[in-house]
């Protein structure tokens, strides 16, 4: 890309209906904590298990909801906390892909 090819990009607003993680990852963000820990880990764990074929595309949205939801929130967390955050929400979502394993 050449920077006469730049002057040609648009921005739109984000589409969140077509993209609803999109709106997690703003809620994680405005919650702080350990929420945007949380997410992240369950999205590797979701992706990488779409990725293996385990489940559906469709089914990673579900599981970093339902992770983000059962995970316990910390407004101000240390590095323990981080890492306690971080492997339930591993743990959590990887119990989720087993469950709906296809």
């Amino acid at each position: 890309m050449t920077i006469e090819d730049m002057a040609l990009l648009t921005m739109e607003r984000p589409d969140t209906d077509k993209f609803p993680l999109l709106n997690t990852a703003y809620a994680a963000a405005r919650t702080g904590g350990t929420a945007p820990c949380v997410m992240n880990a369950a999205n590797e764990i979701a992706v990488a298990s779409f990725l293996q074929d385990k489940i559906r595309f469709t089914d990673i949205y579900n599981i970093i909801e339902k992770t983000m939801a059962q995970a316990p929130h910390i407004d101000c967390p240390g590095y323990e906390d981080y890492v306690r955050s971080n492997q339930f929400a591993r743990e959590y979502a990887s119990r989720l892909v087993d469950e709906i394993a296809i």
